[in-house]
């Protein structure tokens, strides 16, 4: 059956498509972060969510606590989208096996996907059409990324010798303990000594940290075990802080 076969016998517009691709990349959104993605307003962005919940292909979170928080409805991909996406569209088998967790994964879960949402908007706003931005969803399919797979990564549209191409970005959310990024460091590390990077130059690892104690110790745990194992920092390069946007601004002065 081919896209426009299937497109005609469920009525679903190239707009409606688009939404439930952009979920499928973020795994939860809101329709105001939607709205931003795609550049349309959010009452025309509120329309469409309403077709799509009605045809049962996207699904709801909200309850009071929502209201008393000033927290707007995250919506996600039903069973039904997700066997469309898989049987129609060709999109990872595994990534969306997961998905069929989404109604009872916990709530920190769901924020950390709007965190990781969010922080692209800024990006693209930031950096215009400088970055084209890969979320978990979109890199399961190559081995050859360090696992667990990144938040982000970020490949310059444009390569240039004296400009960082790529990124890694991790965003670590309030609450997470030292020893957990920690870890995360050491993953990284292996994965660079392993030389499974198909690249030369190893991606810049950018750390977003809950707060700025955080980010300097770790900079000292970099430090620390990276001449350890003689690791030049200009061959592998791990920033940390808790602003996105002045990490990468950070990169690009020095790479200028």
């Amino acid at each position: 059956m081919t896209q426009t076969m299937t497109k005609s016998s469920l009525h679903l517009s190239t707009q409606q498509l688009h939404i439930l691709k952009i979920i499928y990349k973020f795994r939860f959104v809101t329709s105001n972060l939607v709205a931003k993605y795609r550049g349309v307003s959010t009452s025309a962005t509120n329309k469409a969510f309403i077709i799509l919940l009605q045809r049962g292909l996207i699904a709801r979170r909200f309850d009071k606590t929502y209201k008393l928080l000033g927290k707007s409805a995250r919506y996600y991909l039903a069973p039904k989208a997700l066997k469309l996406l898989k049987t129609e569209y060709g999109l990872n088998e595994q990534v969306l096996h997961a998905r069929y967790k989404d109604k009872s994964v916990g709530e920190p879960f769901v924020e950390h996907t709007l965190e990781i949402m969010t922080a692209c908007l800024n990006i693209r706003t930031a950096y215009p059409d400088t970055f084209t931005l890969f979320t978990k969803a979109e890199l399961a399919k190559h081995d050859y990324f360090p696992q667990p797979l990144q938040d982000l990564y970020l490949l310059r549209n444009k390569s240039s010798d004296n400009k960082t191409s790529e990124y890694f970005i991790d965003i670590f959310s309030t609450g997470t303990l030292l020893f957990i990024i920690k870890k995360r460091i050491d993953q990284y590390i292996d994965h660079f000594e392993s030389g499974d990077w198909e690249n030369n130059q190893y991606p810049v690892i950018l750390l977003i940290c809950p707060d700025n104690r955080i980010g300097h110790k770790l900079q000292k745990y970099v430090e620390t075990t990276l001449d350890n194992k003689y690791i030049d920092e200009t061959e592998l390069t791990f920033l940390t802080g808790t602003d996105l946007n002045t990490l990468l601004n950070t990169t690009l002065k020095v790479t200028e």
